[in-house]
């Protein structure tokens, strides 16, 4: 059988849209068995398609989810989440281009859902594997055309609204659509920056009284309650990589000092930041 060439693969490479800049649009990876990743979320929502092996994945301080090969997943803006290959395998990764618009009654219907922080895995079909395949292919041929990950991204959306169960959908996107959407990615974008809750009351567009309402509506939670939570989240994330060292981590949760950091983890934890981090590293080493 005659190998396929792209004959006109030079001419491509240079082409002033070829996609540079990689915040959004499909990425493909390989991963070896035991290996750590986490995907940036900063500028928008990501799609995870497992396409060979098994990883296990967390979002925020959800449950860790099992995800075998066949299956994908949606992480909301902003979230922090962390996953292990379990075995080795593949996957391709989406970063949504906002300029790709969804159908505005499933934006509606999105924003009506009540909020869920559990992770929803759902099984690709046939044409969306196809339609997987045949992005891995170009990539793989290193096309890498700003056009091309847009229109493969419309045949994505099109496969999802059409053979796919529309309340199915309406759940899986209800993180990332919608006044909700908006509301909850503006906290996660400012709780870092700001110094107070009027503040980032301020930069939600609120006032102090609807805030606190919407806020709990929203996260289940008063916004004190969300703040020591996602302060615990994030020194138990860099606790699990061992070449932090205990001096950055204080630095970076913005703790006078490492002893401050040892009395907080204490404190909430019940356990000093070199007794959690033994701990977590032997869980890991145990799986």
């Amino acid at each position: 059988m005659p190998i396929m060439k792209i004959l006109s693969l030079e001419t491509h490479q240079t082409c002033s849209s070829i996609n540079t800049q990689k915040n959004t649009g499909f990425s493909y990876y390989e991963y070896k068995q035991g290996e750590t990743h986490s995907a940036n979320t900063d500028h928008t929502f990501c799609l995870i398609f497992i396409l060979d092996g098994r990883i296990s994945a967390q979002i925020d301080h959800g449950c860790r989810e099992q995800v075998a090969a066949g299956n994908f997943f949606l992480i909301p803006q902003y979230a922090k989440n962390h996953m292990v290959a379990e075995q080795n395998g593949s996957a391709l990764i989406l970063f949504w281009n906002l300029q790709v618009r969804v159908c505005q009654t499933m934006v509606n219907a999105s924003t009506a859902q009540p909020f869920s922080q559990e992770m929803m895995c759902i099984s690709m079909i046939d044409p969306l594997k196809q339609m997987l395949h045949s992005m891995v292919r170009y990539i793989k041929d290193r096309i890498d055309c700003t056009h091309v990950h847009m229109v493969k991204q419309m045949e994505l959306l099109f496969i999802l609204q059409k053979y796919y169960d529309r309340e199915l959908m309406v759940r899986f996107f209800s993180p990332s659509f919608g006044s909700r959407s908006h509301f909850m990615s503006t906290v996660l974008k400012y709780y870092k920056e700001v110094s107070s809750m009027q503040e980032l009351a301020k930069k939600c567009g609120c006032s102090d009284r609807t805030f606190n309402r919407k806020f709990h509506d929203y996260f289940a939670m008063t916004p004190y309650q969300w703040i020591q939570q996602k302060k615990s989240e994030e020194i138990s994330h860099y606790l699990r990589d061992s070449n932090v060292s205990f001096h950055t981590i204080a630095k970076k949760m913005c703790f006078s000092s490492p002893s401050h950091l040892s009395l907080y983890c204490r404190k909430t934890f019940g356990k000093t930041p070199t007794e959690l981090r033994k701990e977590m590293q032997s869980k890991s080493s145990s799986k």
